[in-house]
């Protein structure tokens, strides 16, 4: 299993400031916190993602 950085507090903010619209950032955010939580793992495989 490969680990991954922590993810870090500005990347989080540049991923939801992107032009993907606000409803399918937050939409993003939760489902990707979501998969870590239940995975226990710093990322839920899907770089650049929100969330992730």
């Amino acid at each position: 299993m490969k680990k991954h950085p922590r993810p870090s507090v500005r990347d989080s903010i540049i991923n939801l400031r992107r032009s993907i619209g606000r409803r399918h950032a937050i939409y993003g955010l939760i489902k990707n916190t979501l998969i870590k939580v239940r995975r226990l793992d710093n990322c839920c495989g899907d770089y650049g993602a929100p969330g992730c």
